[in-house]
């Protein structure tokens, strides 16, 4: 069975739950109903996850998301961020929102 989270929603999930980990990885799995092997398929590899920030801005992550269709309010609580601050990085950067709805 494939796992019904997405995957910014495992990245957040796992940076809550304090980083990378094989038991982390397998309440994921749990969480998922699937197994191990397949949350790893959906996840970056565990030396991205460990490399990437567990607060602040990333940008890259920022602009993987956005080219996903997230909006700003998704993209912002997935980086434990203020959505003004993704608004601020969009709007540098000439992007327009993905969704003015859900922006708000």
């Amino acid at each position: 069975m494939k796992p019904y989270m997405s995957k910014p929603e495992m990245i957040r999930r796992l940076r809550n739950m304090g980083g990378v980990s094989e038991k982390n990885y397998k309440i994921l799995a749990e969480l998922n109903s699937c197994r191990v092997a397949q949350v790893l398929e959906v996840l970056p590899t565990e030396e991205a996850l460990t490399l990437m920030p567990q607060a602040g801005f990333d940008a890259e992550l920022a602009t993987s998301l956005y080219l996903d269709g997230l909006s700003d309010r998704k993209i912002a609580k997935i980086l434990c961020v203020a959505s003004k601050s993704v608004w601020d990085w969009r709007t540098e950067n000439g992007l327009p929102p993905n969704n003015i709805a859900t922006n708000r």
